[in-house]
């Protein structure tokens, strides 16, 4: 068992120090043992697929290892993105403690891996309503926004699909038939960096392009 640390620092949380000497503070008050802390210097924005030292750790991962983050936020350019982090870590028997987040801010100092998962479902839980609220409302004020704009007659929608790209459509026929057909969906999908949606949207582009091909 290995015990690591991420962080994630904007330009000017790199160069105060501050977070970094919490998480190493943390480590030295429980007398942990860190193998290394991980950091990337970049936006909260930018997505965990893009941070190439959050990529790295996750490589190095192995089951029962632990991860110790300072806030959720830190670990996904948004609260959806790191959830789907947290859900992937536990697929993978890797334990997280997270410092702001009550037990399981205290998770290394008990080493007591039933309770830390009952933490963590509730935590995810109670995360993933927080992203279902922020969408509903979003959801409402774009649909509001839909409503206004087509009482003065403007023209609303989505914009037309466009083709999938080269390497969709090369990784796809080798998911359906070559050496990826052992993947998961949820897998593929973070392979390819791609939402569901947009999975299936892409699917039916291709479906139909072979159907029209059928008929000529």
């Amino acid at each position: 068992m290995k015990v690591y640390g991420y962080l994630q620092l904007n330009e000017e949380e790199a160069q105060n120090f501050e977070l970094r000497d919490r998480l190493e503070d943390w480590f030295l008050d429980n007398k942990i043992v860190c193998t290394r802390i991980f950091e990337d210097r970049v936006s909260g924005a930018v997505t965990a697929k893009n941070r190439a030292n959050l990529q790295e750790l996750l490589k190095r991962l192995k089951r029962g290892d632990r991860l110790v983050i300072t806030d959720i936020d830190r670990l996904g350019g948004s609260r959806k993105d790191a959830i789907n982090v947290l859900k992937m870590l536990r697929t993978m028997d890797v334990y997280v403690g997270i410092l702001d987040v009550p037990g399981l801010n205290r998770y290394f100092t008990l080493m007591h891996v039933e309770e830390y998962k009952k933490w963590m479902e509730l935590f995810l839980y109670e995360e993933e309503q927080i992203v279902e609220l922020q969408y509903r409302i979003k959801r409402g004020s774009t649909l509001t926004g839909m409503k206004r704009a087509a009482a003065q007659g403007k023209k609303t929608g989505r914009k037309r699909m466009i083709d999938p790209p080269e390497k969709f459509v090369k990784d796809y026929k080798q998911y359906k038939d070559g050496y990826l057909r052992t993947m998961a969906l949820r897998d593929f999908l973070r392979y390819e960096g791609i939402s569901k949606s947009t999975y299936y949207n892409y699917e039916r582009k291709l479906l139909e392009k072979e159907k029209k091909a059928t008929f000529l």
